[in-house]
């Protein structure tokens, strides 16, 4: 290769570089305005600003808002993904990994993702496009959630296939109406009450069903 050729192939590499760059502080920047101000508050020159981006720069990635908050979606269901695998990665495929399931689940829903999630969960009521995108990431995050716990629960001996996907969803909902509940200044003993119950749920599920 020609030192010429060799200098545009650095050239080119070094903009991809950039380019993932700006939409990666893009897409975090996005998700800390979500989890701190709010949905109303997330626009793109405000997330221009929080990421130190132009406003032409911020443009050129993401045109409009609804385009910055499809991807947003994109990277939330990735990065919980991540975090549940993670988790579940260091626990033994047995009984106390399928209780445990609901304090990693806690902890997920603990993150800025997830804080983000549930602001654009609400907005959705009235925008079908971000609805339309949000119905897609919802469906995937909470398929490989219930994968994840089917798989458990077959593994230490739960077979109803319904009772236990009754019990992933009651668990997912309780743990959404939560992080509202904290969120509005619920004291922390109390929602960690509240979690220490479904545990307890849980822990009296295996011994009902197995």
């Amino acid at each position: 290769m020609s030192e010429q050729a060799t200098e545009k192939t650095k050239t080119r590499r070094t903009q991809a570089d950039r380019t993932a760059d700006t939409r990666r502080r893009a897409l975090d920047a996005t998700i800390r305005c979500l989890a701190r101000d709010g949905y109303a508050a997330t626009t793109t020159t405000r997330v221009a600003q929080e990421a130190g981006i132009s406003r032409g720069g911020m443009l050129h990635h993401f045109p409009t808002r609804a385009d910055l908050l499809s991807e947003t979606l994109k990277d939330i269901e990735m990065t919980l993904r991540r975090m549940r695998a993670d988790a579940l990665n260091k626990l033994p495929a047995d009984i106390d990994m399928f209780i445990a399931l609901t304090r990693i689940g806690w902890e997920s829903y603990q993150s800025k993702e997830a804080m983000a999630l549930i602001e654009l969960t609400i907005a959705a009521r009235g925008d079908d496009d971000l609805a339309a995108s949000l119905k897609k990431t919802h469906a995937s995050v909470h398929g490989f959630q219930l994968e994840g716990s089917m798989k458990v629960a077959r593994h230490v001996g739960l077979e109803n296939v319904e009772m236990v996907e009754a019990m992933h969803l009651l668990h997912t909902a309780a743990m959404r109406g939560l992080m509202i509940e904290q969120s509005i200044g619920i004291e922390p003993a109390r929602v960690d009450a509240a979690i220490d119950l479904l545990v307890l749920y849980k822990e009296w599920f295996v011994e009902r069903f197995t």
